[in-house]
Parts: structure tokens; sequence; C-alpha cells
């Protein structure tokens, strides 16, 4: 076994602390699409709206369970769902629709984000790559 591979180094504290948030945005993006989409849908865009939300915290949950594997796949798919939720609460719901509510979604998005692009954290996951020939 490859001594430098992600199995056997220890996990930083970033990277923790990156699946402590992914937690927490997995609970609220199900349980937020579930109570303010799809308990009281009446149109077709709630029905999406919290059918989106709910896939997310799923997502959410997926990259949690798996980060500590130290997949650099799922680190990019957590920074991309991360960034992408991030945007989307920014420009829509509180640009648009003036929701400041959903300022809480940005800073926990930006929270993982820059967990997940810290230099401890970055190091985790490049070490179990191969090197490049």
């Amino acid at each position: 076994m490859n001594p430098n591979s992600s199995s056997t180094k220890s996990r930083p504290a970033t990277l923790w602390a990156a699946v402590g948030v992914l937690l927490v945005l997995a609970f609220l993006s199900v349980v937020g699409g579930y109570i303010f989409n799809l308990s009281g849908a009446d149109e077709a865009d709630d029905y999406v709206t919290g059918g989106i939300f709910v896939l997310l915290g799923s997502l959410y949950l997926a990259c949690a369970v798996r980060l500590p594997t130290g997949s650099p796949t799922w680190r990019t798919v957590a920074v991309a769902a991360a960034a992408t939720h991030g945007v989307f609460n920014a420009v829509v719901k509180v640009g648009i629709e003036g929701e400041t509510e959903s300022l809480m979604f940005v800073a926990l998005t930006a929270l993982l984000v820059g967990l997940l692009v810290l230099p401890n954290t970055r190091r985790y996951f490049e070490a179990g790559r191969p090197l490049a020939v």
C-alpha cells in the first residue's frame, strides 16, 4: 500500500469542518425544500423547485459521506454544487426576490467552498493522485 494514499493520511480539520457544513446544508436543503415548496405545492414550479432542493440536499449528503475517502472527484462535485447553490441564492433569492433569509445559504456555501480550497484540504486530495508521467 502506498504510504501517501488518502486512506493512510490523516484527515485535516478543514475537511471535517467541510463535512459538517455539508451535513448542515443537506439537512436545510431537504427540509426547506419540503416545507417551503413541496408540502403546499399547488403549481408545477413549486414541485420543480422543491424537487431540486431535495436532490441538492441528497447530493450534499453523498458528498459528506464520500469526501473523507480523499476522492478529488467528490471534492469537485461539492465545490460545484455549493458554488451553483450560492450564486443562485445570491442572484435569484436575494437579488431578484429580495429574500434576505437566503443569505444564510450564501454564507454557508461560501464557507464550504472556502474550506475545500484551503491549502490543507487541497493537499489532502492531491496527495492521493498518481504522479503525472
